[in-house]
């Protein structure tokens, strides 16, 4: 098996809107990246993809959910694989969401191939940023689901991918541990430091 591990990070679905304010329908999204990273993989002698998600609402749990879906035969030529990283148990998680919502989590949690984590027993924001740590660390590139929202989650995951975990570095300085970021809401384009 040779693996490529992409990190998935999006919005919930109150933020998946176009520029006018309507919902956006993330699955034809989801299915182009798909394509895309089937294609991006055999071109590298790549033969397994493991989409990595943070179970959160939202993007997370669609990814998650088609991928669970689409594993057992190969998908474009290559072998699916899901994994979801926990930043706290499944109940602290979910604590407000509606219940169908983390019930999907519970049975997601139970397809997946790996879970990693919970990391922190309690919720806490710092567990948060643990998870989208965590999850670019693993990845060999990030794909964001990304309305261009400079604030919360998706944002937060893709400028540390992008900064190699600094933030503070100035724009032009080389980031050993940068990750790529692609776009999937903007036809894969990839992202640079300086648009997020």
């Amino acid at each position: 098996m040779i693996e490529v591990r992409i990190t998935i990070t999006g919005h919930r679905p109150a933020d998946l809107v176009d520029a006018t304010g309507r919902p956006i329908d993330p699955r034809p999204a989801i299915m182009s990246f798909l394509h895309w990273a089937a294609s991006r993989a055999i071109s590298k002698g790549q033969d397994t993809i493991t989409i990595i998600t943070g179970g959160a609402r939202g993007i997370d749990q669609e990814v998650a959910e088609i991928v669970t879906g689409l594993r057992g035969a190969p998908f474009d030529g290559v072998s699916l694989r899901s994994a979801i990283t926990l930043p706290f148990p499944p109940e602290v998680l979910g604590a407000s969401w509606p219940a169908d919502d983390l019930a999907r989590l519970r049975r997601l949690l139970s397809a997946a191939d790996e879970v990693i984590g919970p990391l922190y027993p309690t919720f806490s924001v710092g567990g948060l940023h643990a998870r989208n740590a965590a999850m670019v660390n693993s990845a060999h590139y990030v794909v964001g689901f990304w309305n261009g929202k400079h604030s919360g989650g998706t944002y937060a995951c893709l400028l540390y991918a992008l900064s190699g975990g600094s933030q503070k570095l100035r724009s032009g300085l080389a980031r050993p541990n940068a990750k790529p970021a692609y776009n999937a809401l903007d036809g894969m384009r990839r992202l640079r430091l300086d648009d997020v």
